[in-house]
C-alpha cells in the first residue's frame, strides 16, 4: 500500500500533537513533519482550525498557491455561506472536529487524495438548497444552466458531440442552420476556444455535455 503523505496544520501546538500522535499509527498515511525540515510536498494538507476566518483562509490559500495538493478541513463549526470559499481554496474534504474520530480523519484524507469530497450531511443539504435557489433565482430565468450553457447550446453540444453535422444538428433540435451555426460560434467565443470541434472537445472534457 502507498502511503498518503499528509501535513497538519493546526491553530495550536496541542491540537497539533493531538492530530498527528493518532495519524502516525495508521498505515494509509504518512505524517510529514514541516517543511522547514522536509521539503517534500504534502498529497493531503489537513488543516485544524475552530471556525472558518480570516487566519484559516489565508492559510488555505497559501497552500493552494504554495502546495500542489488538495486540503481537508477539521473545523469546530460552518456555516453553509462559508462553503464556495473554502472549495476556492482547494479544500475538497470537511469534518466537524467534535465529530472527527481517527478513521473519520483518514477516510476524508483517502477520498480526498482521490478527488473525492466529504462534507458533513448538515452543511450538504445547506449546499443543495444554495444550489437550487441559484438556478431558480439566476440562472433559470436567464436560460442558463448550472454547466454555464444555456439549455439550446447544451442541445447543440450534445448532438454534435454524437457526430451530427450543422444540418443534422438542426432537424433534430428544430432550430434553422443559421441558429445552430450562431449558438456554436457563441460559445466557441465565451470559451476562448479555436472552432466548434474544440468546443465539443471542451465540452465533454469539462462535463458541460
Amino acid at each position: 500500500m502507498t502511503r498518503i503523505p499528509v501535513r497538519v496544520y493546526a491553530e495550536d501546538s496541542i491540537l497539533d500533537a493531538g492530530v498527528t500522535t493518532h495519524l502516525r499509527t495508521r498505515p494509509e498515511v504518512e505524517v510529514l513533519p514541516d517543511a522547514a525540515r522536509d521539503p517534500r510536498p504534502a498529497a493531503v494538507d489537513l488543516v485544524v482550525a475552530e471556525t472558518l476566518d480570516e487566519p484559516t483562509l489565508h492559510t488555505l490559500r497559501r497552500l493552494q498557491a504554495s502546495v500542489p495538493g488538495v486540503s481537508v478541513l477539521l473545523i469546530g463549526r460552518m456555516a453553509a455561506d462559508g462553503l464556495p470559499a473554502a472549495a476556492a481554496c482547494g479544500v475538497r474534504a470537511l469534518l466537524y472536529r467534535q465529530l472527527a474520530t481517527p478513521d473519520r480523519i483518514v477516510a476524508a484524507v483517502v477520498a480526498a487524495a482521490k478527488g473525492e469530497g466529504v462534507m458533513p450531511g448538515d452543511l450538504l443539504g445547506d449546499l443543495l438548497a444554495q444550489v437550487g435557489k441559484l438556478h431558480q433565482q439566476v440562472l433559470e430565468p436567464n436560460g442558463l444552466t448550472v454547466k454555464g450553457l444555456t439549455k439550446r447550446e447544451a442541445q447543440i453540444l450534445e448532438l454534435a458531440s454524437q457526430g451530427y453535422d450543422t444540418a443534422g444538428i438542426a432537424r433534430r433540435a428544430g432550430f434553422s442552420e443559421r441558429t445552430v451555426k450562431t449558438l456554436l460560434h457563441g460559445v466557441v467565443v465565451r470559451y476562448g476556444l479555436r472552432n466548434r470541434t474544440h468546443a465539443v472537445a471542451h465540452a465533454i472534457r469539462e462535463g458541460l455535455v
